[in-house]
């Protein structure tokens, strides 16, 4: 399994700051804890301060990409009271402030919804699932209707 070719990916994986288990699924380990123990034998340090710098920086961008606030807008924000009906609903203030004072989004809003195509995303597109949570939800729904086709067989 670890070929010189893996345990150079894995070096350079992990000086970029990527986790054991982003390294696992990246070149097909077994699993986390072989990733681990393979950097634990090659000496690599979870101190080292190129990687530190290097895993702040990835989280940095990944909360930035995350949150609906980094979209940057093409056209400035609107107060709620002056908006056209086409324009997106996103507030952008906090709710402290009155209602009728508040900035939203003011980018053209998508056909058959109150946001643009950004803040759509943010509010109706469901986060992808965990594979191991569709899993036990299949295996759940087969004991159900496995113990009602029992109850139903007793009856």
């Amino acid at each position: 399994m670890w070929t010189e070719q893996n345990t150079v990916r894995l070096c350079q994986l992990w000086s970029q700051g990527y986790s054991a288990a982003e390294i696992a699924r990246e070149i097909g380990a077994a699993s986390r804890s072989a990733v681990l123990g393979r950097i634990h034998r090659l000496g690599l340090s979870q101190h080292d301060p190129l990687r530190a710098q290097a895993v702040a920086e990835r989280q940095r961008n990944d909360q930035e990409s995350r949150s609906p606030s980094a979209v940057r807008p093409t056209k400035p924000p609107t107060l709620y009271g002056d908006m056209a009906p086409d324009q997106c609903r996103w507030f952008c203030e906090p709710f402290d402030v009155p209602f009728m004072e508040r900035f939203v989004c003011g980018e053209d809003a998508i056909a058959g919804s109150s946001y643009c195509s950004m803040h759509h995303k943010c509010v109706w597109e469901k986060p992808p699932q965990n594979p191991r949570a569709d899993w036990l939800r299949e295996q759940r729904e087969r004991t159900r209707a496995l113990l009602a086709a029992l109850r139903q067989h007793a009856a």
